[in-house]
C-alpha cells in the first residue's frame, strides 16, 4: 500500500514520483515525399455548359474549380497535364477533321505535362484566355487514346494517376468504331 513492488501493477499516480509503469518515447518521423503525376482527360462538351445542382454554377466551372483546389496543395509534388476533348465538333453532319476529334497532349488548347505550380497558371489562362469553345459531342475513346499517347510519351517519375472528368457517356466514336459514320 502506498507504493510499488518491483513486477507487479500499480494504478498512476500524478505525479508517479517511483517511475513506476512510466515510458516516455520519443518520437522520431520522417516524412518521405514522392514525386507523383496526374493526367486530366477533362469533358469540355456543350454539356457541360448545364447547371451544376443549385449551386448557381455551370458543371464545367465547378470541375475546373475543384481541380485547381485539388492541385494547389500537391503543386510541389506533382506533375500534372490536360487533354481537353472535344478539340473539334464531332458529329456526322460535321465530321471532325482527319486525326480526329481530339488533339494530342503538345496540340493547341491542351496542357503537356509540367511542374505543378506552372500547370496552375496554365490551367487558369486555359479558361480565361477567351479562346475555349465547347465542343459538340464527347469522344472519350478519342480523349482515352490521346491519353495513352500522351503518357507513352513522357518521362515521368513517381505515381501515375490518370483522372476523366466528364458528365456523360460517350456520344461520337473514332472512324470504324461506329458504323453510322
Amino acid at each position: 500500500p502506498g507504493g510499488c513492488e518491483v513486477g507487479k501493477f500499480c494504478a498512476p499516480t500524478s505525479p508517479d514520483p517511483e517511475n513506476c509503469g512510466t515510458l516516455t518515447l520519443e518520437q522520431d518521423v520522417e516524412v518521405t515525399r514522392s514525386p507523383g503525376n496526374l493526367l486530366l482527360v477533362f469533358d469540355q462538351s456543350a454539356s457541360m455548359a448545364e447547371p451544376w445542382g443549385t449551386t448557381g454554377q455551370n458543371k464545367l466551372g465547378a470541375a475546373q474549380v475543384a481541380i485547381a483546389n485539388a492541385i494547389m496543395s500537391l503543386q510541389d509534388d506533382v506533375t500534372v497535364g490536360a487533354i481537353f476533348f472535344p478539340t473539334y465538333a464531332c458529329v456526322p453532319a460535321f465530321p471532325p477533321p482527319p486525326g480526329g476529334a481530339v488533339t494530342s497532349i503538345d496540340g493547341e488548347g491542351q496542357i503537356p505535362f509540367m511542374p505543378g505550380a506552372d500547370f496552375l497558371s496554365a490551367w487558369n489562362n486555359h479558361w480565361t484566355s477567351g479562346n475555349l469553345s465547347l465542343g459538340i459531342g464527347t469522344p472519350m475513346q478519342e480523349a482515352f487514346d490521346r491519353a495513352d499517347s500522351a503518357i507513352g510519351g513522357a518521362q515521368l517519375n513517381g505515381a501515375l494517376a490518370v483522372v476523366a472528368i466528364t458528365d456523360g457517356a460517350p456520344t461520337c466514336f473514332p472512324d470504324g468504331a461506329d458504323p453510322s459514320w
